[in-house]
């Protein structure tokens, strides 16, 4: 089971893998912890009370990225999370897909006090997971505990937790091991203990039969991940650019002198350091974005929101229809720090992961602004003569995941 799966393909990604790995192997204790769940849910209160921080009222746009060091008693090893809190309102669902990784985990929050309401809104999140991320473990976290009165409690709490717990047994594919109930109102309830659970979970997570915290990597990775994090705190203080060329990180890589010397070194590590979200690179030479590399995975998340996000309603957009110096104009005026030169590849994210689809040069279509609703003025033209074929697309059950239907929307016009 080593090297890990991701480098199974090749031989060469191998040998890279395995000769870095004999010199300085260390333990490596950092992995994303994804929070997803629909708005207004809690998720952005529940990231306070994990870094005891005090929470500021703010809807999350798109993503956003924190760290959270967390150690339960002393002589345990101390366990680093890349908090990714997904922002719950559906113009930003169609964006989530791209984020979605293997070799995490999950928290999926919802509210206690919606009761039967929100054990069914869960559905859909554990099917995009599921499809996205097979193998992941998923804590289910309740929240609004503090709103639920002591006298009723119990009885309320073990109806709920029964049903989420009957909900969970029909993934297969995800490990599903904890429910746990959360007040986040002043005192806290039940945070501690959610943090011990996700300590205990993190420990026990194997991806591919292999621990994934405490996992030993090359020196030369662990060293490679604190330098990009210090180029991280540089991009969002603009003295660096949050998009590298590949002769451009390359470069910087060998000017690190940590022992990677050809291109299958750097991409292994790439690789991994990618897992554990230190940087984003999406290995796809059909579209040209293998030669990119987004040092703020943060940054690339506040972008591809841009575009769903509803302060879009200054500009005209009709039918989903938005012309791509609109685009420009975004960017331009709102955000300075985007280099224009990097904007045809931009574009070409968006249409790699059917958030968008190019009509002509001079507009795209956002397939999640469509109007949900069906024209009145639509004729559909019953033919009888053949051919004539009927599609049918089937899941397990009765939820779709979430944006699927405008990525949907988006493969069948660009096939026709």
């Amino acid at each position: 089971h080593d090297p890990p799966k991701a480098l199974q393909g090749r031989a060469r990604d191998c040998i890279h893998y395995l000769n870095q790995k004999l010199p300085k192997a260390k333990s490596f204790y950092r992995m994303k912890l994804m929070l997803v769940g629909c708005a207004e849910r809690g998720k952005s209160t529940l990231v306070a009370a994990l870094q005891g921080t005090k929470y500021e009222d703010m809807r999350t746009v798109g993503v956003d990225i924190s760290e959270w060091k967390y150690q339960p008693r002393f002589g345990k090893p101390k366990f680093q999370f890349s908090i990714w809190d997904f922002g719950g309102q559906k113009e930003y669902y169609s964006t989530h897909q791209c984020f979605l990784s293997k070799r995490s985990m999950y928290l999926l929050v919802f509210n206690l006090t919606h009761a039967d309401e929100g054990v069914q809104e869960m559905k859909s999140w554990l099917n995009n997971i599921s499809l996205r991320a097979p193998g992941s473990c998923v804590i289910i976290v309740g929240t609004h505990l503090d709103k639920i009165e002591g006298g009723q409690r119990a009885r309320f709490l073990d109806g709920v937790m029964r049903k989420v717990k009957r909900l969970a047994q029909n993934y297969t594919k995800l490990i599903i091991p904890e429910v746990v109930p959360v007040g986040l109102r002043r005192p806290l309830e039940n945070v501690n203990m959610l943090k011990d659970t996700i300590y205990k979970n993190a420990a026990e997570y194997r991806y591919k039969k292999q621990p994934v915290m405490g996992q030993l990597i090359p020196a030369s990775y662990h060293e490679l991940d604190k330098q990009l994090q210090v180029l991280r705190q540089d991009v969002r203080l603009e003295k660096q650019q949050p998009i590298m060329h590949y002769e451009q990180f390359k470069s910087l890589v060998q000017q690190m002198d940590l022992g990677i010397h050809n291109d299958g070194e750097l991409r292994t590590a790439t690789l991994f350091l990618r897992d554990v979200g230190t940087l984003l690179h999406y290995d796809d030479s059909m579209h040209n974005l293998h030669e990119l590399y987004f040092i703020d995975p943060h940054w690339l998340c506040k972008m591809m929101a841009k575009v769903v996000a509803p302060d879009l309603g200054r500009y005209h957009i009709e039918n989903g229809i938005l012309g791509i110096e609109n685009i420009r104009q975004i960017f331009s005026q709102e955000d300075a720090k985007f280099p224009m030169k990097f904007f045809q590849q931009y574009l070409t994210l968006l249409y790699r992961f059917e958030i968008a689809l190019p009509l002509d040069k001079t507009r795209i279509l956002i397939t999640s602004m469509l109007d949900p609703n069906r024209p009145s003025n639509v004729d559909i033209e019953e033919r009888q003569d053949p051919p004539y074929h009927t599609r049918y697309i089937m899941f397990g059950s009765a939820e779709t995941p979430p944006g699927f239907w405008g990525r949907y929307l988006s493969r069948i016009m660009h096939s026709i």
